[in-house]
């Protein structure tokens, strides 16, 4: 049994991208995306394991990144070992029922799932790397004050500042009259209440 951390290797633009003053935001768009190794003592552990095994079973994560993280452990084991048997067990508890019943009953992998995360994963990189260096350039914010641009933070930091720009924008508004009643005797101070239907919920 191995475990793997995550993501073993990842995707990448070539060295020749890199330079952000002499590359074309455009030409990221259609580069060639090239996959590096981020996690090299757990390939070199897969490398050596795999010479020696005849069977691996896959037991990542029952999603899409579980699929896709599988699937790149097994290319580097049939690297070096052809010729491997492999299946693929899904779970989705971590308890001794689930995981005995999983393992009597092996699928394949799904590459196809996999490739929707590997899908992702080139979006990701193309659409922050593409805009972050438009953005920044246009701006003239490099180096360390450069404008960080991706698919998923810049839709939830646009959320957050609309959402911090209506509680700015509150006027808190004083209800009195039914609520305290009338006379000399109704405390205006005390009854004195905020109204918050229009601004916080």
């Amino acid at each position: 049994v191995m475990g793997l951390s995550g993501h073993i290797v990842g995707v990448d633009y070539p060295p020749g991208y890199n330079n952000w003053q002499k590359v074309d935001c455009k030409d990221l768009l259609r580069a060639e995306i090239i996959v590096r190794p981020i996690q090299e003592k757990i390939i070199a552990a897969l490398r050596s394991l795999g010479k020696q095994a005849d069977r691996i079973t896959i037991s990542t994560d029952y999603d899409r990144e579980g699929e896709l993280i599988g699937v790149e452990a097994l290319k580097i084991v049939k690297e070096v070992n052809s010729c491997l048997h492999t299946d693929r067990v899904r779970y989705s508890a971590i308890v001794k029922e689930e995981i005995l019943k999983a393992f009597k009953d092996p699928g394949k992998v799904d590459y196809n799932l996999a490739a929707s995360g590997e899908a992702r994963q080139i979006i990701d990189l193309v659409w922050g790397a593409a805009l972050t260096r438009y953005i920044s350039l246009t701006s003239g914010r490099l180096g360390k004050e450069f404008l960080s641009v991706g698919r998923v933070q810049s839709p939830t930091l646009a959320l957050i500042v609309d959402r911090e720009r209506e509680i700015q924008s509150f006027v808190p508004k004083s209800i009195l009259g039914d609520l305290c009643g009338s006379g000399e005797r109704a405390s205006r101070a005390a009854c004195q209440w905020t109204h918050l239907g229009e601004g916080r919920g």
